[in-house]
């Protein structure tokens, strides 16, 4: 595929670096003469002064010739010279040659100074690892050559950098450096490639000389960004051809046009041992120059010679858009297309194929688009539905032609390069490349991709209107599309008013054009594209292609949905039959994904347009030029295809019917999915985490690891947690474990004797089982691993490592530990068909614990790549003879326990598996929605570890040596307990289970009130949990399985209504009695307190049903769900140490939207308001305190009254009763969502929690919101942040510990000047949110600044007597005449959160004044929208 492309030995193709500027050339070539003089001074240890054949310095010393296009080749040194070995003078070498080079380009004629000795030491070892790849015998690998080629290019930047002085008249624009490490994995790619180096192009004021060779050790442990790297160099050792670099070149270039949007072409450079490459990649070619040798003279200065032109030269020769800004410091994009601005521009920049002549380009696309745009501009019908055009052109560049000096040409394919380079390629009979020409085109209409859309009426709906505009331009302007595809189809608005359209226009023809003759071409996305495309276009491209095409999409996305991120490595619609019915067959539609909600809708219409296509190829009407078929239209198309259905119950799959047919049994492997599926938010898409780079997320999770792995209780009694409860099942356990343990010691003592162990029995097993002769456990068919199981239980094969050694070690561990819980699992299999007379006889069920097939691998649903080393899941249907059947690849939401295996038993080693298996784990909790606590393993060497992941800590075993009888038989009874016990000892939920009757999910919420068990079927999951320790709290959207009698409009029953149904494991107090947090009390509370309170109404949840959640196990027993109780087994010291908890569960209504989704910042405004309003309620008639203010305790909720949208306030996990008798210590505790906490909060002061700090979460809330963006308006930064740019000021409200925030916090609020320009100054820059900025900022001052408070209890930051009384002498005097609401608190105490507290009711009274007011005048503002929605 590359060498199609690519065209080597390019003769001038150095030359295109060369800097147009005719002072900059000059300057460039005499400072590469003089870096390459200096270079071989150093090889030769100063005894040696290199000659030059052309020794100008003007822009022809290459020959003008060669520079534009000629045969010739670089400036050359003569002869090839051999190096010696280098001098201990190579310091005072390059001092000189610094001061030299200095005293020249000083104007003055003043001497300067002599550089520093830092510098010169730091040029001299940068040389120093030069000078080994020159001297190296080309090594065989090529890790070795990262180093010595990384210290060339900075020994070269950093020379630039020397010399350079504030009176020099051509200074280098950049400088050419490696970004940190070699080997590396970019921060911003989308895979896990490797790129030997990254070529960065840093300002000159960016380094010092010593930063330039010596990366300090932040920058060294940063990833690469594709969005800064200028070239890929890809390293290949000596014996290896460096064609081999040419296809990883490929790859890893398009990550950096995907980074980069203002990239015309790219460089890129392949290193095989001693000899170099500069690689070209443009529009549609990748050239490569002839070779460079660095052990050459010649060589070596055209090396240097390239990396000072690409230091001088102007951007659009490095290959960057002029008329693109990159603003790398602020990291966003501007474009410059002349004309007015206007909003809501979509700007399109390509490189199609072209004409040299514009007027007779048959397939411009700004010129179809023109044409669509007056001919369809008046109708109405198609408003929203077809792009708009504005305006557009051929990019013109300015760059110097030849001897006519710099002008304006256009980016061609072929203009980018020279004559000479053009003329070789012309000669070349094989290469065959069309001309591309660079376009923009500037549209209005913008749309959004299909992947945002919510259902599969929205998608129906797009694609009608899309096809619909498509047939209009086809009948009216005679233009037909070609390229109908996922990437093509767009859509505009939301619900009713949702629109799609067309666009990419680059393959249309116009039939009317009279040079449109390439009508058989093969265009189009490989995926969509028709048969008779595909097939080489034996027939006309017609309008029945783009039908064609549209079927192909509706399969494609029926089968793997329109929201997934990554395409699919298959493609499965690609046909390979020459009929519609084969490419898309009944069997291929049937097969669409039951578990997206209404896809029989979809089905229907895909059969229909097959159908309408299937009647159209049999029916015998040829497609031609000279008669074509007539076109279908949507109108042809049955409407009962299009118009969504009545939903109907989805059709049961053969997994979810096996499912049903053993509903009462443990079937993890094969469980169905809670339908419909959600889109896994994890960790790292939170949006607190919102541009957060994934590098500091991860070293955040390593942290928190690290952490709880040194606070693990060790208990020897975790295993007994597995016990079962049943009495019969205990004693089949017991049953089980001693013939296991027999047949294992049997077969380890026979091992040796056994040279065919897969074919034979343990014959061992007769005497074992005395009582039972007959019987026998045949546990040998695992045969390959059988040698390392011996040698592992025998304490052999132990060892230790270092680095790659340990990691090997690691790996070959892996084998003998899976083959080990193999072993066990088919062995308890099989005594369980032994102690089952006779065979037919019913026996409890056993879980068949296997470990996956694959290891060290990145499991699926992880958000991040981390690999865990073995998984093991049950497999309730796999065969006892094949116990690796079943899925090969790890997957975290049929994943049972975790194994993480270290070389080593020393404790460090022991506390990276806890702290591996804590980090893990999860990912298990954010992919299963029914998982209570978490089992693990580590097996440290031959040492295993039995571990329960809960919600407080990790519980660890004591050690399980597998290389003594007591050990194995500790493992293999875990494993048996296991096998036989009740599902919630697994870890699993109870109530959170699949109803195969009526196929679906339900849950179960048990109410305190009446004592009952209310079921719901589940919808949804809202919230996941994605925490090891903590609440671990999920919310399903799920509705009532039974109709609660109410009556709608017309007299009906009413269907069924929906309901949140939260699940939470919260902290209880010691005692039972106390409710002054319990949420389910708080919450009755509150809504028997504000019934009657209309105007609050809907803007707090209402509760259904709620309470401790009550499992009800396989054994008819009802206890409730506590840490007591899951943990069951466990000492009483380690039970107190682990702390009291108890999950609840509760129904409420209504459901709202995430505060995220509101439509304006008008309508945050009014949900803003809305909350603390009902808020203030709660707090002064229920005596209720929250606690917890964040963006997710705040929702949207759109069934408000009045039918208006009103905010609610939600979650009152943390709230507090509070009153005369609460204890201070729990007013002062710490809680509530890290980067909304108040400082108070943060710092865990003495001062009590009052309702201001709660206001003070509302204005962190808003600030968040403004900045972060609103209803997908994200602010400037937003995208770049993702990336791991420089961050916003807010996020260090989220970076650090709670003492690095609180002291950011207190920053940033103590005045109004550092609240502007430190946080207001970064909400987006858009008019709807000026209103929002005004509103933070009254609340500011209200709440820090109040004037009715004292100047004491004014601002944020701490301060003493004296700085107090110089800073407000004359505020304090004014105060001493008016009362203040402060007065009554000490007059000495200067904390202003302390006096602040004294009078926080009034304080909270004037803060909600003030967010009335704003709340009042964004109802006027969206009144009017709101009556023209409803008109």
């Amino acid at each position: 595929m590359v060498d199609r492309y690519i065209r080597r030995d390019i003769r001038g193709l150095l030359d295109l670096a060369i800097p147009d500027d005719e002072d900059a050339n000059n300057a460039a070539s005499a400072l590469a003469t003089s870096i390459s003089v200096l270079v071989e001074k150093l090889l030769s240890g100063g005894n040696r002064q290199p000659s030059y054949s052309n020794s100008s310095n003007s822009r022809g010393s290459r020959g003008a010739a060669t520079r534009r296009g000629g045969s010739g080749s670089r400036s050359t040194m003569a002869g090839k010279q051999s190096v010696s070995k280098p001098n201990s003078d190579s310091a005072n070498i390059i001092s000189d040659w610094i001061i030299e080079q200095q005293n020249a380009q000083s104007t003055k004629g003043k001497s300067v100074k002599a550089p520093s000795r830092n510098s010169v030491a730091a040029l001299s070892k940068s040389f120093d690892e030069f000078r080994q790849w020159v001297n190296s015998n080309n090594s065989t690998n090529e890790s070795t050559l990262y180093e010595p080629i990384s210290q060339f290019f900075c020994f070269v930047a950093s020379c630039l950098k020397a010399v350079h002085t504030p009176s020099q008249s051509v200074c280098p624009r950049r400088l050419v450096v490696p970004f940190c490490k070699p080997d590396r994995k970019s921060a911003d790619g989308d895979d896990n490639s490797r790129v030997d180096l990254y070529l960065n192009l840093p300002q000159l004021d960016d380094y010092t000389i010593g930063t330039l060779i010596e990366n300090p050790p932040e920058e060294k442990n940063k990833l690469p960004m594709l969005n800064d790297t200028f070239a890929i160099v890809e390293v290949k050792s000596a014996i290896q051809g460096i064609g081999k670099a040419m296809p990883q070149l490929f790859q890893y270039t398009r990550g950096v046009y995907n980074e980069q949007y203002d990239r015309r072409f790219a460089w890129g450079m392949a290193v095989r041992g001693k000899k170099v490459q500069a690689v070209f990649f443009g529009p549609n070619y990748a050239l490569a120059s002839d070779t460079i040798c660095v052990d050459d003279v010649n060589g070596r200065a055209n090396l240097v010679k390239l990396l000072v032109d690409w230091s001088f030269c102007e951007s659009h020769r490095l290959g960057y858009d002029p008329a693109i800004l990159h603003n790398k410091r602020l990291r966003y994009y501007e474009i410059n297309v002349g004309g007015e601005d206007e909003p809501d521009i979509f700007i399109k920049y390509a490189w199609p194929e072209a004409t040299e002549d514009a007027n007779v380009d048959y397939r411009d696309e700004g010129r179809h688009l023109q044409k669509i745009t007056k001919t369809i501009e008046a109708e109405a019908n198609l408003d929203g539905k077809c792009p708009r055009y504005q305006s557009g052109g051929r990019v013109m560049i300015n760059r110097r032609v030849g001897n006519e000096g710099i002008k304006a040409v256009e980016d061609t394919s072929r203009s980018i390069l020279s004559d000479g380079i053009c003329q070789q390629l012309d000669d070349d009979q094989d290469f065959v490349n069309g001309l591309r020409v660079h376009k923009v085109i500037c549209m209005k209409g913008v749309g959004k991709p299909l992947k945002e859309l919510e259902n599969v009426f929205e998608l129906i709906c797009v694609m009608a209107d899309a096809m619909e505009c498509h047939w209009e331009i086809y009948q009216r302007c005679k233009i037909l599309h070609r390229d109908i595809s996922t990437n093509n189809i767009l859509f505009s608005g939301s619900g009713s008013s949702i629109k799609g359209m067309p666009i990419d226009f680059d393959h249309a023809i116009c039939e009317d054009d009279k040079d449109a003759v390439r009508h058989f071409e093969r265009t189009g996305t490989l995926p969509f594209m028709s048969i008779n495309n595909l097939e080489g276009g034996k027939l006309e491209h017609s309008l029945l292609d783009d039908w064609e095409s549209l079927l192909y999409i509706l399969c494609w996305v029926g089968t793997y949905g329109w929201k997934k991120k990554d395409e699919p490595s298959e493609r499965p619609y690609v046909p390979q039959r020459r009929t519609v019915a084969s490419a898309a067959s009944s069997k291929h539609i049937n097969e669409f994904d039951d578990s997206i909600p209404d896809i029989e809708n979809l089905m229907g219409l895909a059969h229909a347009l097959r159908d309408k296509l299937v009647d159209e190829h049999e029916d015998g009407k040829k497609r031609s030029a000279s008669k074509r078929s007539p076109p279908r239209t949507p109108n042809n198309i049955p409407i009962d295809a299009i118009t969504p259905r009545k939903p109907k119950r989805q059709r049961q799959s053969s997994s979810q019917a096996k499912s049903s047919r053993v509903a009462g049994s443990v079937n993890c492997e094969h469980r169905p999915n809670i339908t419909p599926r959600v889109q896994r938010s994890g960790h790292s898409n939170s949006h607190m985490n919102r541009g957060v780079p994934m590098s500091t997320l991860q070293m955040e999770r390593k942290r928190e690891a690290k952490e709880a792995a040194q606070k693990t209780i060790v208990d020897q009694n975790v295993p007994d947690v597995a016990i079962p409860r049943n009495e019969g099942a205990r004693s089949r356990a017991d049953e089980i474990s001693g013939l296991v343990v027999s047949a294992f010691e049997s077969y380890v003592a026979l091992a040796p004797y056994h040279t065919r162990l897969a074919t034979q029995t343990s014959s061992g097993l007769a005497a074992m089982q005395s009582e039972k002769p007959d019987s026998s456990i045949d546990i040998g068919v695992f045969s390959d691993e059988c040698k390392a199981i011996r040698e592992m239980v025998r304490g052999k094969g132990r060892g230790r490592g270092k680095g790659k050694a340990k990691a090997a070690h690691e790996r070959d561990m892996y084998p003998w530990v899976k083959a080990l819980f193999s072993l066990i699992a088919e062995a308890i299999c099989e005594a369980d068909r032994i102690l089952t007379k006779p065979p037919t006889a019913a026996r409890p069920s056993v879980r068949q614990i296997v470990p996956f097939k694959h290891t060290d691998r990145t499991p699926e649903g992880a958000d991040d790549q981390d690999r865990i080393d073995i998984a093991l899941r049950v497999d309730d249907d796999t065969p006892s003879d094949s116990p690796y059947r079943g899925r090969t690849k790890p997957d975290y939401s049929r994943m049972l326990a975790l194994i993480e295996a270290k070389c080593s038993s020393d404790e460090p080693e022991q506390q990276a598996a806890y702290a591996q298996l804590f980090k893990y784990s999860r990912h298990i909790y954010a992919n299963q929605h029914d998982r209570r606590f978490v089992w693990g393993l580590t097996v440290c060497d031959s040492t295993f570890r039995i571990c329960l992941l809960g919600q407080n800590r990790i519980l660890s075993s004591g050690s399980i040596d597998v290389t003594t009888p007591d050990g194995r038989k500790a493992l293999a009874k875990w494993l048996v307990n296991m096998s036989l016990c009740e599902r919630d000892r697994l870890g699993y939920d109870p109530t959170l289970y699949y109803n195969g009757e009526e196929h679906r999910w339900e849950i179960k919420v048990h109410d305190d009130a009446t004592g009952e068990f209310k079921v719901y079927e589940i919808i949804s999951c809202m919230r996941i949990s994605d925490r090891v320790c903590g609440r671990h709290t999920r919310c399903f959207r799920c509705k009532e399985t039974e109709a609660s009698g109410d009556v709608d409009e017309h007299g009906k029953p009413a269907e069924p209504r929906e309901v949140l149904v939260k699940r939470a494991w919260a902290i209880t107090a010691q005692n039972s009695d106390d409710k002054s947090r319990d949420e389910v009390s708080l919450l009755r509370e509150i809504n028997s307190t504000l019934r009657d309170s209309k105007d609050l109404e809907g803007k707090y949840p209402t509760l259904l049903a709620g309470g401790v959640v009550r499992i009800t196990d396989e054994n008819g027993e009802t206890f409730d769900d506590t840490v007591k109780t899951a943990f069951a087994g466990l000492s009483e010291e380690t039970l107190r140490d682990v702390g009291s908890r108890t999950q609840k569960g509760m129904a409420m209504t209504p459901i709202g939207q995430d505060i995220r989704r509101c439509k304006s910042a008008d309508e945050l405004i009014i949900a803003a308001a809305d909350v603390m309003e009902v808020h203030s309620a709660i707090r002064k008639q229920c005596n209720i305190l929250h606690r917890d203010i964040s963006i997710n305790n705040i929702l949207i909720n759109r069934s408000g009254p009045g039918g208006r949208a009103c905010g609610m306030l939600i979650d009152f996990d943390c709230a507090l009763r509070i009153d005369d008798t609460t204890d201070h210590k729990a007013r002062s505790e710490m809680t509530g969502t890290f980067p909304f906490m108040s400082i108070n909060n943060l710092e865990a002061s003495d001062v009590i929690r009052t309702e201001l700090d709660d206001w003070e979460s509302i204005i962190y809330v808003l600030c968040w919101l403004g900045t972060s963006g609103i209803n997908n308006v994200v602010g400037e930064d937003d995208e770049e942040m993702q990336r791991g740019g420089k961050p916003l000021r807010i996020y260090k409200w989220r970076n650090g510990d709670a003492a690095d925030v609180a002291e950011a916090k207190r920053i940033d609020m103590h005045s109004d000047d550092n609240f502007v320009a430190n946080i207001v100054s970064q909400i987006i820059k858009n008019p709807s949110y000026f209103h929002l900025k005004h509103l933070v900022v009254n609340l500011r001052k209200e709440l820090f600044d109040n004037t009715r408070v004292s100047p004491k209890g004014r601002g944020a930051l701490e301060t003493n007597e004296d700085d107090f009384v110089f800073r407000f002498a004359a505020m304090l005097e004014q105060s001493k005449k008016e009362a203040c609401w402060d007065d009554g608190c000490d007059e000495n105490e200067l904390d202003q959160f302390k006096r602040r507290a004294t009078c926080a009711g009034k304080i909270s009274d004037a803060l909600l004044e003030a967010i009335k007011v704003a709340r009042k005048g964004a109802c006027e503002r969206i009144a009017p929208s709101v009556e023209a929605v409803a008109s």
